[in-house]
């Protein structure tokens, strides 16, 4: 049996940093430290959290314990941000810079007169971020259906959720081009979730069974398991190692394994070891070059 695993698995950049960042934040003051709504989409991330640094997530600021709020690494509406300044808080920006330059171009693009599409799924937080900056200037779009409140513009701007695909709603974008004198699009997908997906996708063509490992509530994560079960293989998304457990791979001859860009790696490797257990095999690293 073959077990390939992706080259880049676990923490993107901006997960880390948002990590170290609340971490170390925590260990500097003697109150508790909050993050507003999950700080990283997986469960067992936000509960060792908890569990080691008294960093617990509220879904209402008037919850908040003590005066120290981060803001996850969606992003959050400007206005949303400025009434918690408003109230004394101390805030902990830990915004990706993805995101955060991508809420920068959708605000550009607003001032230069375009209205701004925001493809991407419309209850996400980063997506509800990316249109606080352009509030009442744009439009949500999830799927066709959405278009049919849009009127004819002069100018449109498109900017995308970062860990969507242009295979996933570019078919809009000439329905769209329908409704304006000028387009203009900014393709604002995240390099790393990018990447992921092309391995993703290259490592399912090699394999007869995928397991991807994520938070199931992580849309990065999901994805992956679709652009796999798309190649046609067997495809699973795992949060926990003890789900491995009830899996057969009795009849696999072959496994890949890829993970979601917030998915810790001490998870990774409790996945790993049991799949290693299953199998009795060794790893072979996986290249798209």
């Amino acid at each position: 049996m073959k077990l390939v695993v992706a080259q880049e698995i676990g923490y993107c950049y901006g997960v880390k940093d948002a990590i170290d960042e609340v971490v170390e934040m925590s260990k500097k003051t003697d109150s508790e430290v909050h993050t507003y709504g999950p700080l990283i989409h997986n469960p067992m991330a936000v509960n060792e959290l908890k569990e080691k640094y008294n960093i617990s997530s509220i879904e209402d600021i008037d919850e908040l314990k003590g005066n120290t709020l981060a803001i996850r690494a969606h992003g959050i509406p400007p206005k949303v941000l400025e009434s918690f300044l408003d109230r004394g808080i101390n805030v902990i920006d830990t915004t990706c810079p993805f995101v955060r330059k991508t809420q920068n171009i959708a605000r550009k693009l607003m001032d230069e007169g375009y209205f701004v599409i925001i493809l991407g799924k419309k209850k996400h937080p980063e997506v509800v971020g990316i249109a606080g900056h352009v509030e009442g200037n744009c439009l949500l779009v999830e799927k066709e259906g959405d278009l049919e409140t849009l009127t004819r513009k002069k100018k449109i701007g498109i900017v995308f959720q970062s860990t969507i695909t242009v295979e996933d709603m570019g078919h809009l974008i000439p329905k769209i081009a329908e409704y304006a004198k000028e387009l203009k699009i900014h393709t604002t997908i995240c390099d790393v979730t990018s990447r992921r997906q092309i391995e993703a996708r290259e490592i399912a063509k090699q394999v007869d069974y995928m397991v991807v490992i994520g938070g199931k509530n992580s849309s990065n994560t999901t994805k992956l398991a679709q652009i796999c079960q798309k190649e046609g293989v067997e495809t699973v998304q795992v949060e926990f190692s003890h789900e491995i457990k009830d899996l057969d791979f009795g009849a696999v001859s072959s496994i890949g394994v890829t993970t979601g860009t917030s998915t810790p790696q001490n998870v990774i490797n409790d996945i790993l070891n049991e799949i290693r257990k299953k199998t009795q095999d060794k790893f072979i690293q996986s290249s798209i070059n």
